[in-house]
């Protein structure tokens, strides 16, 4: 990516699959900042990335919502079911469960239990992958310029 490092982020709070994450209980993590001071950014605490190293945000994982909850601050990022460890192709959902390659996509390197939020609708791929991950996700919205980890060939 241009010489760039880290994940990119965009602002707001990610949903994300975390070992919080429960069948009443969605999961929030993010808001990334940069000009901490003190613990602090503009009066409010803030905590290490997990996932961009040097950076912090302002909502560590968090379970305090359910899965109906939203704000203008939420945000969504899709992760594709398939990825490549070692050259060899496999499911998302095993990598995150799995105690020996969990590590390489889950931040405290533990595997999780739940690798889909609890209620999503299962789709099937006839209406398009960007339809059928929206609908699995309840998603009404389409972003465009999916970001994907830096050095990586290409966003699986």
């Amino acid at each position: 990516m241009n010489g760039k490092r880290g994940i990119v982020e965009n602002v707001g709070k990610h949903w994300v699959l975390h070992e919080k994450l429960s069948a009443t209980r969605a999961v929030l993590y993010g808001w990334h900042v940069e000009d901490v001071h003190d613990g602090e950014w503009n009066g409010l605490r803030a905590y290490p990335s997990a996932s961009a190293p040097g950076r912090f945000v302002v909502q560590p994982p968090s379970d305090a919502h359910d899965h109906h909850y939203h704000d203008y601050s939420t945000t969504l990022v899709l992760v594709h079911g398939e990825c490549e460890v070692d050259g060899q192709r496999m499911a998302t959902a095993d990598l995150l469960r799995s105690p020996d390659l969990c590590h390489l996509a889950v931040a405290n390197g533990r595997p999780l239990a739940l690798v889909r939020v609890p209620g999503a609708r299962a789709t099937t791929a006839s209406a398009g992958p960007v339809a059928a991950r929206a609908a699995a996700t309840g998603c009404t919205s389409r972003r465009r310029g999916w970001g994907k980890t830096a050095g990586s060939e290409s966003a699986r």
